[in-house]
């Protein structure tokens, strides 16, 4: 049976066969002799119409394979395309058609055109201005009698570069990046203190990862950046020093191709321009998502949760985070600059999504993680939580900025800790109180726990009430869910009365007696 993008169901009772496989017994053997190639032109024709930019590459021989690369540029001065050109045009099929959708505003068409491995003839590279609607245009091309090695050198005597293993900024005593033998092993029940990196950066390609560490007995948030861009190898970053660029390029308009499903009508009508960082890996854009891979299952099993909130949006602009579902149309939205979000992570997660910005300008991301079930230890477990005082581990809010557009000056000269460095002399309350001024405000002490309402049935995710426009533009407030200072001296002070009744000569049994009089009476 066949289903439309969209359609709400489908069922049939109609019985079919399944296709029976056919062997082609006439089927030549394959050559693997070099090609036979008299003739190195290519032709290239591109044609526009109003829904569609059709790209034509035929060489002289028809047999021949070629690799077609590049892309639509709005500016040729760009490092990456507006709409990816990257397909195989072999017999039968020298044609492919680009949606007007995906590409648009362009001036420029750049190709590679290399042929398969077997010919003895090398690559070339096309630069042309587009038609424009309702015209065509045919370029020739000539292939090169340098076969093609991508990222090769023309110097005979460039030498072989010998990787080097970078520094180790956590190994003690190693000033050139050498490790020391006799460093001493960190235990599980002795977590390793991070250091994340505080340099100021902008990504704008590769992937990323937001989500809970351990810096010790602290609870914190870290970006994984794997991007490579500013590293040669993945690093752990201060969320605060990092900058995710948005560019140009990534701007689209909502059609009945990219988000045309009813279920993505929060994101404006039809023909609606936004910046979109898609939810799979694109060459020239940063690839940013959630992890708990690094986060201790095995200490807290009831996972850890992702407080998400807008900490700044530029005026009268809107931004979302979410997935699409297997079949199409909307699965979940994980973000929303109109209302805090919480992301529940019950099981170690991986996830990337689709960012879209309706506006180009500045935005904050504002996260906290949270561990709803961390308990005291020991003796003092279950009297915790037979009284309701289990307190969860929180971090300190962490803040991630977009700048989506034209880059522009980023206001992160002010990079704050959210933890303290090794072997810094500042204590726990001045990162703390640090990572408040971060948020804007304070929370505070004993303030209530708040319980989010779901939006709808999402799996994994609550949120509170909508705010006005009004209450949008001023910083949120995270609710405070630890355990009031009065309980908790209650707490303290019946333990130790406890501690002590029993501690005292003959002290458990008077009280035992004292209790069995009582009854009597």
């Amino acid at each position: 049976m066949s289903y439309a993008q969209g359609q709400a169901e489908f069922s049939t009772q109609t019985t079919g066969t399944y296709p029976v496989p056919q062997v082609d017994s006439t089927l030549p053997a394959f050559d693997f002799n070099d090609r036979v190639i008299t003739d190195k032109q290519v032709t290239v024709s591109v044609a526009a119409t109003d829904s569609h930019y059709t790209l034509n590459v035929s060489p002289a021989q028809a047999y021949l394979p070629l690799h077609v690369s590049g892309g639509f540029y709005a500016d040729p001065a760009d490092e990456y395309p507006t709409c990816e050109v990257n397909f195989i045009s072999f017999p039968g099929v020298r044609s492919f058609n680009f949606s007007t959708d995906d590409c648009y505003d362009i001036t420029t068409l750049k190709l590679k055109v290399v042929p398969d491995s077997r010919s003895p003839y090398g690559g070339a590279e096309l630069t042309v201005n587009t038609p424009a609607t309702g015209e065509s245009a045919t370029h020739p091309l000539q292939l090169t009698d340098t076969p093609f090695v991508s990222g090769a050198t023309n110097s005979d005597d460039a030498e072989e570069e010998t990787p080097t293993v970078p520094a180790d900024p956590q190994t003690p005593g190693s000033t050139d990046g050498s490790a020391e033998t006799d460093t001493p092993e960190v235990t599980p029940s002795e977590p390793a203190v991070l250091k994340l990196i505080q340099d100021k950066v902008t990504i704008s390609d590769g992937h990323l990862d937001i989500g809970p560490h351990f810096s010790g007995d602290k609870l914190v948030i870290a970006v994984k950046d794997d991007s490579r861009q500013h590293a040669t190898s993945t690093v752990l970053r201060d969320p605060a020093a990092v900058s995710i660029a948005v560019p140009d390029a990534a701007q689209v308009k909502r059609s009945s191709r990219i988000f045309g499903d009813k279920s993505f009508d929060f994101l404006g009508e039809e023909s609606t321009p936004l910046f979109v960082l898609g939810a799979t890996q694109q060459a020239g854009r940063a690839w940013p998502g959630f992890s708990t891979e690094d986060f201790d299952y095995q200490r807290f099993p009831a996972g850890v949760d992702l407080e998400l909130s807008a900490l700044e949006t530029p005026a009268g602009a809107n931004w979302w985070g979410f997935t699409s579902a297997p079949l199409g149309g909307l699965g979940e939205v994980v973000f929303d600059s109109q209302k805090p979000l919480v992301l529940k992570n019950p099981q170690r997660t991986h996830m990337h999504l689709h960012w879209a910005f309706t506006t180009p300008g500045t935005y904050r991301l504002q996260v906290r993680a949270v561990v709803p079930e961390s308990q005291p230890v020991g003796f003092f477990r279950s009297v915790a939580h037979s009284l309701g005082l289990s307190a969860p581990l929180v971090s300190e809010p962490a803040t991630l900025t977009f700048v989506v557009g034209k880059p522009g000056e980023v206001s992160t000269d002010q990079v704050t800790p959210l933890i303290p460095q090794v072997g810094s002399d500042s204590a726990s309350g001045d990162a703390a109180e640090s990572a408040d001024s971060l948020v804007g405000n304070t929370v505070p002490e004993g303030g209530s726990v708040t319980s989010p309402t779901p939006e709808r049935n999402t799996p994994g995710l609550v949120s509170e009430q909508p705010q006005s426009p009004a209450e949008r533009n001023t910083p949120p407030s995270l609710p405070n869910t630890g355990v009031s200072g009065l309980a908790w001296m209650i707490f303290v002070a019946g333990s130790l009365f406890l501690l002590g009744a029993l501690l005292l000569p003959g002290g458990s049994l008077r009280f035992l007696r004292a209790g069995s009089k009582t009854t009597q009476k």
